[in-house]
């Protein structure tokens, strides 16, 4: 009767963190594993957990038991990714140690939701949690907080949500009471009235800040930004020139609709896309046209799926007009354009969203064509 002594990671910490792929079999291997994961993160539960499911084999030897320790990591993508890793490692230790029974180690309720799994291939006979103690002063608040902050997976579970939601909830209750000072400016001179969703947007945007280091990223993109444009990159004008575009598409349409007088919401919306929305899609053409000029200086040729994407969005633009010129239509209001202007928008949008399908088509048939001459 031989024991196996398995280490679940679901989340591949190990392989992330270290370099080390699973499935880790041997106590030598699982010692260097939670050696270097260990100096990688000290702080990561994982380590403890490899070196509990060490002392578990090692006890088993002193009782004289056959026995041998392996660790399987699945994926950062925890859930169907992560569980097939996981048992294409299982299997492939099953295959080479030929266990009878298994002892499962793993740190939390999240590795455990594979359990029902590996016990549908080999015999279970328990399964044991690690848990770290910790001093007083490393569970405080705080410690927790940032310690969260850094974790991809904590972002997005928890900061994510949390942050957006403290920012739409601060922005919706400030609207509200923009709407109430455009009648009455005295109530800027009370800051209770706004304090709380100033905050609101501020703890919101701290957190998001800290949370995906906003910082690094723009220092990062400065000297990508710089790099490319010594390099002969064009990206750097393309990317001012379609944000100078969207925004003076922005000013316009925020312009038209502020003169719009007593019309309601909906209408100054309408008006506001009405404006906006060409010049939205020409800065998403500026954009998308500084790979097609990178290509020409660098590689000689044009990518086709560069053009597909431009005018894919050129047809999106168009229908999007004529939906909001049909509604103003419907509704009767000023200034809106004829019936017949809006099918013609239509009709070049769905002419172009058309001739961008058929040319993906005919793009797919050439690629299906080759491989077909290849494989005879």
């Amino acid at each position: 009767m031989k024991t196996l002594v398995l280490c679940i990671d679901r989340d591949n910490d190990i392989g992330r963190k270290t370099g080390i792929e699973g499935p880790i079999i041997g106590r030598e291997e699982n010692l260097r594993a939670a050696v270097a994961l260990g100096v990688a993160d000290p702080e990561d539960a994982d380590t403890n957990t490899v070196l509990a499911a060490i002392k578990m084999f090692d006890d088993l030897l002193k009782n004289g038991e056959d026995a041998e320790v392996a660790t399987i990591c699945g994926d950062v993508e925890v859930g169907t990714r992560s569980d097939r890793a996981l048992m294409r490692q299982l299997e492939e230790v099953v295959e080479v140690i030929e266990p009878t029974s298994a002892i499962l180690v793993s740190n939390g309720a999240e590795d455990e939701y594979i359990v029902p799994m590996i016990c549908a291939r080999v015999k279970v006979d328990s399964v044991k949690s690690v848990f770290v103690r910790q001093s007083a002063r490393i569970e405080s608040t705080y410690y927790y907080i940032v310690k969260n902050l850094k974790d991809p997976k904590m972002r997005m579970k928890f900061v994510l949500p949390v942050g957006l939601a403290l920012i739409l909830l601060g922005i919706v209750y400030l609207i509200q009471f923009l709407s109430e000072l455009s009648g009455n400016f005295a109530l800027i001179l009370e800051p209770t009235r706004y304090i709380l969703q100033v905050i609101s947007i501020l703890l919101g945007s701290i957190i998001l800040w800290r949370a995906y280091n906003v910082s690094d990223t723009i220092s990062q993109g400065f000297r990508d930004w710089r790099d490319a444009t010594y390099a002969g990159d064009v990206s750097v004008i393309h990317v001012v020139g379609a944000l100078l575009v969207a925004a003076i598409g922005a000013g316009l349409g925020y312009y038209d609709a502020a003169a719009a007088g007593a019309w309601n919401w909906f209408e100054r919306s309408l008006l506001f896309f009405s404006t906006s929305i060409p010049w939205f899609v020409a800065a998403y053409i500026i954009l998308e046209a500084r790979k097609v000029v990178n290509a020409l200086l660098h590689h000689d040729y044009i990518p086709s799926e560069n053009w597909t994407l431009m005018v894919s969005s050129a047809a999106i633009g168009f229908l999007l007009l004529a939906a909001v010129h049909f509604l103003m239509f419907v509704i009767n209001m000023p200034d809106s354009l004829e019936m017949f202007y809006i099918l013609v928008e239509g009709g070049i949008g769905v002419g172009l969203m058309v001739a961008s399908l058929l040319y993906q088509r005919r793009k797919r048939g050439e690629v299906v064509a080759v491989r077909d001459r290849w494989r005879r």
